[in-house]
């Protein structure tokens, strides 16, 4: 008697001479039909490395029926090696059981056959659950960086591309099996492809928005592509809240995305929560488009409406775009003054003197910074620029 992997290079030699036909096949060999289809499902879905195993005596031996089952429990050959030097230190018996205890996954405890390990921690999970980690911050309002759920280190473009690419087109041998494609119906495979196509575009926006080469691929690097104390999203004016849709050409749409920036620590509320909404975030070309210039009513100069956030620094001082009051320089007056409820911050077009709100304004009586202080104070309106000091100029007295 041969040895088994002889016996199954054999026969699956003659399968590829046959065409891959099983009735073919039959005919050239005295094996029976189940015996076949065993032999096939072992050459084309274990991993090479772990073939030999089967010609193994004793308790290291890797018998027919644990590879079958390997390789249908286990579709990922990457997986198949490093489970494989485990489980095999178990009895016969308890292999199986072992087996399916640990094919269970860390985020969902559901057994699943198809699994990923993760590039940073070698931690592996279900792709399902994988799938949920990257879809959440591409279908957020604000884009984010993509993390490990286990370490936390952002996965890279590559690994990203490679999976979701994976998901709907054969990229590795494995992700082409019967099983594979089983578990795949046609609605997830577009919007896996959708969401491929949206997270390209993203990240191709926000490289335009650094200013950076556009090289063949986007670099998507959290270090130095996303700014810790900037949250990033697609601009509402001319992008347009974008789902991902079961539709195919979707994927066309992905293509006006721009990307806008608003900074963390003005969209946080009076109890410190982050808020943000989707219309908070607009490009450089639908701000231009939009300017509003209002006077400064510490210093007169214009001042054109800031990028979404209603708190003006300017130079030593501080004040609100909507109410034109001064206001204090720190976080009373920059979140406070503009928190009138859940959902509401500097980004809102609302503030607590437009809303003739009962709540502490935190606007400043009497400003000592550079502008008003001695001959620089300005009248009484904001129009009126004809300066005093100490009191308002005969215009403001009369009006």
């Amino acid at each position: 008697m041969g040895k088994p992997t002889e016996k199954i290079d054999d026969v699956y030699m003659l399968y590829l001479l046959s065409g891959k036909n099983i009735s073919k096949t039959l005919l050239l060999t005295n094996v029976s039909s189940t015996t076949l289809k065993k032999y096939i499902t072992i050459k084309e879905n274990l991993d090479f490395s772990l073939f030999d195993n089967l010609d193994k005596n004793g308790k290291d031996k890797l018998t027919i029926g644990f590879a079958l089952i390997l390789c249908q429990r286990v579709l990922n050959q990457e997986l198949q090696i490093r489970l494989y030097p485990s489980i095999i230190t178990f009895p016969n018996k308890e292999r199986i059981s072992q087996l399916n205890d640990t094919l269970t996954c860390h985020i969902c405890a559901d057994q699943k056959t198809i699994f990923e390990i993760m590039p940073c921690c070698q931690t592996y999970f279900c792709a399902t659950c994988l799938l949920a980690t990257i879809a959440t911050p591409i279908n957020d309002i604000s884009f984010q960086a993509i993390k490990c759920p286990f370490c936390s280190v952002t996965f890279s473009y590559q690994f990203i591309e490679w999976f979701l690419k994976g998901l709907y087109s054969s990229s590795e041998y494995w992700r082409s099996t019967p099983e594979f494609i089983k578990s795949r119906n046609m609605d997830e495979k577009r919007y896996t492809e959708n969401l491929y196509y949206k997270f390209h575009y993203f990240v191709k926006a926000l490289d335009m928005l650094e200013d950076r080469p556009l090289g063949r691929k986007p670099s998507y690097n959290q270090g130095t592509l996303m700014d810790k104390e900037m949250i990033y999203g697609p601009c509402y004016m001319c992008s347009y809240p974008l789902p991902v849709s079961k539709i195919f050409e979707q994927k066309e749409k992905f293509r006006r995305i721009k990307m806008g920036t608003i900074q963390r620590r003005c969209v946080n509320d009076e109890n410190q929560m982050l808020v943000v909404a989707s219309n908070m975030f607009t490009c450089e070309s639908c701000r231009s488009e939009n300017v509003i210039i209002k006077k400064c009513p510490h210093c007169g100069i214009k001042t054109m409406k800031p990028d979404g956030c209603n708190y003006v620094i300017c130079g030593d001082h501080r004040w609100c775009f909507i109410c034109n009051e001064r206001l204090e320089v720190n976080h009373n007056g920059h979140n406070v003054h503009y928190w009138i409820g859940l959902g509401s911050s500097a980004y809102s077009d609302k503030c607590r003197v437009s809303e003739n709100s009962n709540l502490p304004t935190y606007i400043l009586g009497k400003c000592d910074c550079y502008s008003c202080r001695g001959k620089d104070s300005l009248c009484r309106t904001l129009e009126c620029m004809e300066r005093s000091q100490g009191n308002y100029c005969v215009s403001c007295d009369s009006s």
